[in-house]
């Protein structure tokens, strides 16, 4: 099955992925940045990888403690169901990233994306123009969804300050450029043309009706349209991805013209395949702290396959993984995959 995507059509480079499984950016290793990987992790597997977003100038981040409860496993332990961070972009800056990082980088069978952050528009297009000639990473993606201004506020949140930034690392950088956008917008649609009119190749729009906060009725209300709307004004393939239960909301989102929809553990792939009908890809849902970070191969295995009989796309985790998650478990999902497949071939 070719699952092979180019985020980039439009520009000359290109951003072409072996499939769209990615890595977010802050979530590869303990730093970030790769360390603390499995040496038997197959980065070649993955779609491509975009280490944790660097700044202009080095940033210590917030005071201790960061995270609530400390750790991972700590939260599971305590049946703990909030899990919250203030990282506040620690980061050891683009000059010991490029000097540094990129060597490493370029030695990983991976494509690897560059994120970026800024203080204004010219920081941004000065760090793009910093990019020129070093290798270790296919592609750009700019930061915006953090708190950016030193008001506290986003660039993501103008129009114009978008249109801005992307413009200025345009100007600065022929490599792809993708956008990262931030959820709590009365109205995404002008920011994401800005984004795109300005340069931008491929855009994320963040998650905003996660489904143990909003209702199926809330989506039908106020969200359906929107996401219509995307679908029909971005002329390319766009994937939504909303946390939790939304069997209540999956008739509307077959709706919206988009053309896959990531959903999560809470939703039975049967249920969710006979609501959706073919008119959007399902992708997921493996699922990630009670699966594939404490059970094993043949627990992930049984999962992939409920999926696969069910008729289910694309078999993935359901969101985030884990950081220590075993790399066997993750093996378990394409070897599962292509089993499955070959017995079918055959029994036809």
């Amino acid at each position: 099955m070719d699952l092979s995507i180019n985020l980039a059509p439009n520009n000359i480079v290109g951003l072409s992925l072996k499939n769209p499984i990615m890595i977010a950016s802050g979530t590869f290793g303990y730093d970030g940045y790769g360390r603390g990987i499995p040496s038997g992790m197959d980065l070649s597997q993955l779609g491509a990888v975009i280490p944790k977003t660097v700044t202009r100038h080095p940033r210590e981040g917030n005071p201790e403690p960061r995270w609530y409860p400390t750790s991972y496993r700590e939260a599971k332990e305590q049946n703990e169901c909030i899990y919250l961070n203030s990282i506040g972009l620690a980061n050891p800056g683009i000059e010991a990233a490029l000097s540094d990082l990129a060597p490493i980088w370029s030695t990983w069978p991976a494509t690897i994306i560059l994120s970026l952050s800024g203080n204004s528009p010219s920081e941004f297009a000065e760090m793009a123009g910093m990019t020129k000639g070093v290798a270790g990473f296919e592609a750009l993606e700019l930061n915006l969804s953090c708190p950016n201004i030193e008001s506290g506020a986003l660039f993501a949140h103008s129009a114009d300050l978008t249109y801005e930034v992307v413009k200025g690392v345009r100007a600065n950088s022929h490599l792809p450029i993708l956008v990262k956008l931030a959820p709590n917008v009365p109205d995404i649609i002008p920011i994401a043309q800005a984004a795109e009119s300005a340069g931008a190749d491929a855009l994320t729009l963040p998650d905003h009706a996660t489904g143990d906060l909003v209702s199926g009725e809330y989506y039908r209300r106020y969200l359906r349209d929107m996401h219509i709307e995307f679908a029909q004004v971005f002329d390319a393939p766009l994937i939504l991805h909303i946390c939790g239960k939304t069997v209540d909301r999956m008739e509307y989102i077959a709706q919206t013209g988009m053309a896959a929809f990531h959903y999560d553990s809470k939703n039975d792939p049967c249920e969710s395949m006979n609501i959706c009908q073919h008119r959007i890809t399902l992708v997921g849902n493996i699922n990630n702290p009670e699966t594939l970070y404490s059970k094993g191969p043949e627990e992930v295995r049984q999962e992939v396959l409920k999926n696969l009989d069910a008729r289910v796309q694309l078999v993935g985790p359901e969101c985030a993984i884990p950081l220590q998650t075993s790399i066997e478990n993750l093996k378990e999902i394409p070897l599962a995959v292509k089993q499955w497949h070959k017995q079918h071939a055959s029994n036809n």
